[in-house]
């Protein structure tokens, strides 16, 4: 293949994820919030929802044969790291759940398997070198996704898809990872499994992925992907402050959100008169709401989960009428934040209307 032509995806990060249940209000969420210190389905560092479906029954396990060579083993999509693992195994343990034995395993740590009362089936794992923590109310038991682990008919060839056709990054061990560390694994499956679902919703977000990755130029990586002939939605969803995102297809079916973090800013009528310009626009995304200095705080903070690649300003011509001196210093001080911190650097969209319109102006790549 002609390596010009690949899209060398560069995964910074996993987003969140997503996964079916059949009853997650008196079932699912009351008990990860009991047994997970009252801190939801995620982890310290990711998102992870549970979404209520039509479609009972649906499970992110499946069977394989090549975990433990020779035998049929029910397989787990997600290895969660953690620093308690002793004591969650405990909870996890007396919570009437199905539960597999604890063991140390050499030089790698201690791990366990368990199902939820959907079925899903997760590892848990803490790495030996790990001090071990207690259990807190507030603070979730899991620290991060460490690993997923998607069914495959061939694992070989969805490796090459991934490291050579995608150009994805691999770390030390050949093993693909996203830029945080999470690795992706394919795990030969013994009958054609995806985790895609779909939910009851009648908007476009009806058609579930398992899993959201986070990346940088988005729509040019698009292009490439489609010039490319790789299997991907050909329409990108703009989510407003929730982003922007398209889905790409693995060799076995299974999709996976390519996702963009956008911030959307609007004039703020709370502040229109105020004497400070700054007070006249809010920051708004899925993190929230904010001032311009304090999202430019959060920003140059070098946090993973706070780097944003796409700024917009809504309804511009509109405010420019109203604002002229605000909006100029308000671009100004945005194109100063990206000159004095390149690493952080976003491009600037001038948006011609409001939600629905996609017409744009680049002010900043």
């Amino acid at each position: 293949m002609n390596q010009l032509t690949v899209a060398k995806v560069a995964l910074k990060r996993l987003g969140c994820l997503y996964m079916p249940v059949d009853d997650g209000v008196n079932i699912v969420w009351p008990w990860y919030e009991n047994t997970l210190t009252r801190t939801g389905t995620g982890t310290r560092q990711q998102d992870i929802f549970m979404d209520e479906v039509e479609k009972k029954g649906l499970t992110n396990t499946f069977l394989t044969d090549e975990w433990i060579p020779g035998e049929t083993y029910e397989m787990f999509s997600i290895r969660f790291e953690t620093d308690c693992i002793e004591e969650l195994y405990e909870r996890i343990a007396s919570s009437g759940v199905e539960v597999e034995p604890l063991i140390d395993v050499d030089n790698k740590g201690f791990m366990f398997c368990f199902k939820d009362p959907q079925g899903h089936k997760f590892q848990v794992w803490q790495n030996s070198k790990t001090v071990t923590q207690p259990m807190r109310q507030g603070v979730n038991a899991f620290i991060r996704v460490a690993a997923l682990f998607f069914p495959s008919s061939n694992p070989e060839a969805s490796y090459l898809w991934y490291t050579e056709t995608l150009g994805g990054p691999v770390n030390e061990k050949g093993q693909p990872v996203t830029e945080a560390g999470e690795e992706i694994y394919f795990i030969q499956s013994l009958t054609p499994k995806t985790y895609n679902f779909e939910t009851p919703a009648t908007s476009s977000i009806r058609n579930m992925a398992f899993a959201m990755f986070e990346v940088n130029g988005l729509s040019k990586l698009h292009r490439q992907m489609i010039d490319q002939g790789l299997k991907v939605s050909y329409q990108i969803q703009d989510r407003g402050g929730c982003g922007r995102q398209f889905q790409l297809y693995d060799p076995d079916g299974n999709k996976w959100d390519i996702w963009e973090r956008q911030t959307m800013v609007h004039w703020r009528d709370e502040g229109a008169d105020s004497s400070n310009w700054k007070e006249r626009y809010l920051f708004c995304d899925y993190f929230g709401e904010r001032l311009m200095d304090e999202y430019l705080e959060t920003l140059n903070g070098h946090h993973l989960r706070e780097s944003v690649t796409v700024v917009q300003i809504m309804n511009y011509n509109k405010m420019l009428e109203i604002d002229p001196e605000g909006i100029q210093k308000l671009l100004e001080s945005l194109d100063q934040f990206c000159e004095q911190n390149p690493d952080r650097a976003f491009q600037v969209l001038l948006r011609e209307g409001w939600y629905d319109t996609e017409q744009t102006v680049v002010y900043r790549e």
